[in-house]
């Protein structure tokens, strides 16, 4: 084996030693997801299959890591000291910001493999050469000199043979992280850690695998790509899709948001942070001297793209199973890999419960604009226009949303998969009848007739009967017209067949808020005790003073808990 030992004055030092970094990333949020996915980011897009190998040790630690790769060229770069060696700590190369890498800052790798354990080491083949690069970062502390910390503990050629004992392919390369520290994963064995690097994988480079037909091993276990609600044709048919353009023009920049679905374009207010309409075409700011910042490819002038769902009727929630339901969180993706979820809600409201948003661009420039962190993580929380233009989108497009049952929003998207022909058990659908709201307008007075002449009295017309009664009542809360405006509603209880009919009867007309099928006789007047003691009665026993909204939360509540089982 030869090592090289040349090494130029000052080539690899940045101003710290290597215990100084040692104690900058083990502080820092590494874990062993974000680690793995730093050593799969610099190879995914380059190599056709990657092997994962992990060892749990006798004291159900996990001990060793490796990440093995079949790119033919090798680990480039593996023999270079100095400025352009790709270990070098803040190292810059080319590929930091193209955006055909997913390499963002120089960081991932080293800042990775020094969180996470104390031997690192590469082997890699370079057309007929082997080499290997060793990092032992507990012998490196314990040197004082800045220069020689940093330095490798080995760095060279090896045979042929030692090469082939530890990488599986012919070709590639091979990252070998052991001794691995306690803190980054606790107690496990093996399946379980199997699992958990299985379901990183798929979760994170899920499109990659679908798209590209990557293929990537876990301990010899085939990682197939994740399940997407996007993809689910019982969430597709509502997914509402916005693409977003940022455009600059020396100083001034315009956020123009393409809906849809809706045919139409909204821009986006700097000064009211607010979604307003835009009549001009995407075209006439371009042709007007705009650049399209960030687009996602020649051919999509966009920069980013907006879409939301909604998961209820998915089969995947048609049983008792409640595992992965979304709760209003935002996917992010760069370029077909995952960089996590984050939540835009100040607080998080069960309505929304099925709600799945995600966000998806190319640039490296758009990450930089919405806060990528050096490990990779996005979380939408910087104060930049630009976020907040994609939170108002996020938020125009959930508004169409909504799995509070009783409600008329319920109600239409239940029609909406009814429509598509999409199986509802009934415990998925809406627990109200909704008829658009009546407002009978009242007969026109006649006027009357200044020479008026003898009517004969018209022959009787036989009284229609009444609306049918039937074994089932109905609970209802609503508003008389002559109450329109105001903040007062009423609670009533009828068995009718038809209960409109019932409604019918209010001559000036009414505005249904819920009606509930019940079989608690009782309701009506417990409904109406527990209110008497929350709200004011302007007159009579059924009418209440109250905002809509609390009034309609606890008339549901209060049935919830008292109906008959």
């Amino acid at each position: 084996m030869n090592q090289i030992t040349n090494l130029e004055p000052n080539d690899e030092n940045e101003g710290q030693d290597i215990s100084s970094y040692k104690q900058i990333y083990r502080n820092s949020t590494y874990d062993l997801k974000n680690a793995i996915n730093e050593f799969v980011d610099n190879i995914i897009k380059k190599c056709s299959e990657i092997k994962i190998k992990s060892v749990v040790n006798d004291d159900s630690r996990l001990f060793e890591l490796k990440i093995s790769d079949n790119l033919e060229t090798g680990f480039e770069g593996i023999e270079i000291r100095g400025k352009k060696s790709p270990f070098k700590w803040g190292s810059s190369r080319i590929g930091h910001k193209d955006d055909n890498e997913t390499s963002e800052y120089g960081l991932g790798m080293k800042a990775g493999a020094i969180a996470c354990c104390d031997m690192f080491v590469v082997y890699t083949r370079l057309g007929d050469k082997y080499y290997k690069r060793e990092y032992n970062y507990v012998e490196m502390s314990k040197k004082e000199d800045i220069i020689e910390s940093l330095k490798p503990t080995f760095l060279g050629e090896i045979t042929e043979s030692e090469y082939k004992n530890k990488h599986p392919f012919d070709y590639g390369s091979s990252l070998v992280l052991s001794s691995i520290r306690n803190e980054i994963f606790g107690v496990t064995d093996q399946k379980n850690m199997t699992d958990y690097i299985i379901k990183n994988i798929s979760n994170t480079y899920g499109e990659f695998i679908k798209k590209f037909n990557k293929k990537i091993y876990v301990d010899d276990k085939l990682v197939s790509h994740n399940y997407c609600f996007f993809d689910d044709p019982n969430c597709s048919i509502f997914t509402i899709t916005k693409k977003i353009y940022y455009l600059k023009k020396n100083n001034d920049t315009k956020i123009i948001i393409d809906c849809v679905n809706e045919n139409k374009k909204k821009i986006f207010n700097n000064n009211k942070k607010i979604l307003e309409a835009c009549k001009d075409d995407i075209a006439t700011y371009i042709n007007d001297g705009y650049e399209s910042y960030g687009k996602n490819s020649e051919s999509d002038m966009s920069c980013l793209i907006l879409d939301s769902t909604f998961t209820y009727f998915s089969d995947k929630f048609m049983g008792d199973d409640k595992d992965d339901i979304p709760g209003d969180k935002v996917e992010i993706y760069k370029d077909n890999r995952n960089h996590g979820e984050t939540y835009i809600a100040k607080s998080r409201n069960g309505i929304h419960n099925y709600t799945l948003h995600r966000i998806r661009f190319n640039s490296k420039k758009i990450g930089n604009e919405i806060g990528i962190t050096f490990n990779k993580k996005i979380e939408l929380k910087n104060e930049h226009d630009f976020v907040k233009a994609i939170i108002k989108c996020i938020e125009d497009n959930k508004s169409n949303f909504s799995a509070d049952r009783p409600t008329k929003k319920f109600a239409g998207l239940y029609k909406n998969a009814i429509d598509n022909n999409i199986q509802i058990p009934d415990n998925k659908k809406p627990k109200i009848i909704i008829e658009p709201d009546p407002q009978p307008v009242p007969d026109p007075k006649p006027v009357p007739d200044p020479d008026p002449k003898p009517v004969p009295d018209p022959d009787p017309k036989p009284v229609p009967p009444p609306s049918p009664k039937s074994d089932e009542l109905y609970l209802y809360l609503i508003q008389k017209v002559e109450n329109l405006g105001s903040n007062i509603y009423k609670i009533g209880k009828t068995n009718k067949e038809y209960p409109f009919d019932r409604f019918k009867e209010f001559l000036k007309g009414y505005k249904v808020i819920i009606i509930f099928k019940i079989k608690n006789d009782n309701l009506e007047d417990i409904i109406k005790e527990e209110f008497g003691k929350k709200y004011e009665r302007p007159y009579g026993d059924e009418y209440f003073i109250g905002d809509i909204d609390e009034l309609k939360w606890d008339f549901i509540n209060l049935i919830q808990k008292h109906e008959t089982k």
